[in-house]
């Protein structure tokens, strides 16, 4: 095997390995996929446990939201079938998962901190002069006669 052939190989490997999403199977498919189940749980932090109130649960492809309530609990009703979850909360990294959905069953989700990358920021500000009581500089009034002049040239 030559050696352009074994990096090509370690790196077809290593990009597999890291590419991976995690596949959640609840129950098995046995052909009857009429009626509606509900997966139920809590999103939680990863480092200690604590509940993430207000994370937000997305189902692919049927566009499917839910919020998690205070103690972070979350009841999602779907039919049975195979999905993607997305779940997202302010601060965390977004965890993604393949579910393949054929029975009722609680799980729960687990959240790992991440960094929060913003592309840019703006900060301005508008302040009034204490000085300026008025935008408007002067008024003048002129009477009819006054213009008369003006337009005839003279």
């Amino acid at each position: 095997m030559t050696k352009n052939t074994c990096i090509l190989l370690l790196l077809a490997f290593a990009s597999r390995a890291f590419c991976q999403q995690e596949v959640l199977v609840f129950g098995k498919n046995k052909g009857n996929l009429e009626g509606k189940l509900t997966l139920s749980g809590r999103v939680l932090d990863a480092a200690g446990g604590k509940p993430l109130p207000g994370a937000v649960l997305h189902l692919e492809p049927i566009d499917q939201n839910t919020v998690t309530e205070v103690d972070g609990s979350y009841n999602l009703t779907m039919p049975a079938g195979i999905y993607t979850l997305k779940i997202s909360y302010l601060g965390y990294e977004e965890y993604a998962a393949k579910i393949q959905f054929f029975s009722a069953a609680k799980h729960d989700f687990m959240l790992h901190e991440g960094a929060l990358e913003l592309s840019q920021i703006t900060v301005s500000e508008t302040r009034t002069d204490a000085n300026v009581t008025s935008v408007i500089g002067g008024v003048e009034q002129l009477s009819i006669e006054k213009l008369s002049p003006l337009r005839k040239g003279g």
